[in-house]
Order: C-alpha cells, then sequence, then structure tokens
C-alpha cells in the first residue's frame, strides 16, 4: 500500500533504542508514521497520489506534544468566554462585556477574565457592570484568578450583600461607604463561582472540540487534566485524528507554529475531533 503523506526535511524522532535523532523523511499510511528514513528511501514507498510536504529551510518536523498537565475543559470554556487579559482600560473591559451580553440569552451567565486593577489604574465595580449588562449575572476572573469582578445580580445569587461577613480566607472588597463594591478576593471568589451553573453537554462538547483543533494546530496531538467540578472528569483525551500530513509531528520555529503547521490545521479543520 503506497504512502498516504511523504514529508520530507529535517524531521526528529525518538525512536526506541536509538533516542532523540533525525531523518530526512517520513512516510504517512492510515493516520500513523509508518517509515522514517531518507528522502530517497521513503520515495520509493510513495506514488502519484501521495500527498507531499516539503519542510521549508529552518522549519523542523517533531513528534507531537502531549500536555502531561493542562485545565483543558476550563480553556476550552474560557476560550468562548469574555477575554479582559489584552483590554488596556476598564472602559474597553466594560465594552468587551457589554458586547457579550448582546449575544448571550437574558438567562445566561456573563463569564471571563483577565483584568487587572493595575493595568487599569484602579479596581473595576459591580456598578460599572450594571451600566452595561443591567441586571445580568456576571463573574469574571482576575487575571491570576485570585479575585472575581461580580455584578449585582451574581452577588446576590451568592447571597451577598453589603452586611455578609469576609469568608475564611476571603474578603469581600467594600468602599468607603462599607458597601460592597463587587470584587471578592480569594475564597470569597468561590461564593459567586460556585453558584455558575456547569455548562449543557453540547455546549461542553462544542468548545472541546474547537479548543481541540486549536491545540492540533500548534501540535499538540493529547493532554491530560485533573479537575474537581463533578462535570468535569480525569482523563486523557486525545483530539481525533491530527492533521493527516503529519499523524504525530508538528512542525514548528522558534518563534512558534511554522507556516507549514498552519497550512496542514487549515487543511484539515473541517475534521471533528473527539474528547474523551
Amino acid at each position: 500500500m503506497p504512502l498516504e503523506t511523504l514529508v520530507t526535511g529535517r524531521v526528529a524522532t525518538f525512536a526506541a533504542a536509538s533516542g532523540f535523532g533525525w531523518v530526512e523523511a517520513i512516510g504517512i499510511r492510515e493516520g500513523k508514521v509508518a517509515f522514517a528514513g531518507s528522502a530517497v528511501e521513503l520515495e520509493t514507498r510513495a506514488d502519484p497520489h501521495t500527498r507531499r510536504v516539503e519542510l521549508d529551510p529552518g522549519e523542523i518536523a517533531i513528534p507531537a506534544l502531549t500536555d502531561a498537565h493542562l485545565h483543558l475543559a476550563g480553556a476550552a470554556l474560557a476560550a468562548e468566554q469574555v477575554d479582559l487579559a489584552t483590554a488596556p482600560t476598564i472602559d474597553e473591559g466594560l465594552a468587551r462585556i457589554r458586547a457579550m451580553a448582546g449575544r448571550l440569552p437574558g438567562d445566561a451567565w456573563i463569564l471571563g477574565g483577565g483584568w487587572d486593577q493595575r493595568r487599569w489604574g484602579r479596581w473595576p465595580t459591580a456598578a460599572e457592570l450594571e451600566h452595561v449588562a443591567p441586571g445580568r449575572r456576571v463573574a469574571v476572573r482576575s487575571f491570576d484568578h485570585h479575585a472575581v469582578w461580580a455584578s449585582h445580580g451574581a452577588m446576590a445569587v451568592a447571597g451577598i450583600d453589603d452586611h455578609t461577613p469576609d469568608p475564611a480566607g476571603g474578603i469581600i472588597q467594600r468602599g468607603d461607604d462599607g458597601r460592597a463594591t463587587g470584587v471578592l478576593l480569594e475564597n470569597a471568589s468561590s461564593l459567586v463561582i460556585d453558584r455558575v451553573p456547569p455548562p449543557d453537554s453540547e455546549t461542553a462538547k462544542r468548545a472541546l472540540r474547537a479548543f481541540g483543533r486549536e491545540l492540533l494546530a500548534l501540535g499538540v496531538a493529547a493532554a491530560r487534566w485533573t479537575c474537581t467540578r463533578s462535570w468535569r472528569r480525569r482523563a486523557s483525551c486525545r483530539f481525533g485524528s491530527t492533521p493527516p500530513s503529519v499523524p504525530t509531528a508538528s512542525t514548528m520555529r522558534s518563534r512558534g507554529a511554522s507556516a507549514a503547521v498552519r497550512r496542514w490545521a487549515r487543511a484539515n479543520r473541517a475534521g471533528s475531533p473527539s474528547a474523551g
């Protein structure tokens, strides 16, 4: 049976007793690397229908990566939430929250993360959330996950008011007037986060599949993660088939995923990787 894909260039291998080494080419058949060796040798196993990928100068192919500690479910869901990590000002952050509020059903929680009071020059407030998402339940983690910016609606669900005592190991931030500002520090953040309902099955599947494709495009073909929430499970997750041109290899440059990897990812983005 001829090769489905032939990749030539500088290819790194971890070949059993031989350890780390280099070959000129790898041949792929039925979604797996079937042969590794010289380009001339593998060319004899190809035919006119074999897809050929020639690495550019400066590119290398390496075995695909398995991440041993990835918060996969959380990262997948976060990719669909409000991202404030790149919001330079609080006004920009509020604009992004307003936009997300417009895209979600009225009873949905608005979640996200990435805000930093140092970048913004001050702490955000629940009153500001009420202005851009009136009546909505909003919970946005800080960039370091040591605080949550919560709306009045979210705090009401959690039973937090101006007289709620600080929990052990946490602080409900209060203004000069003694009223809760909407920022919950350390263990106080759990008062709201623990009231956020888990995603439904279809939402979780969609997020995992989309995030899995992004990981594949970067050469991460598998991950193991540990979670505590009931809807997340300890598991090894393989994101279906890696791009057919490099089922167990990814091409990378020192500055990130190479053009070759992005080409392979785009060419196979229509696939539906499975999780679990």
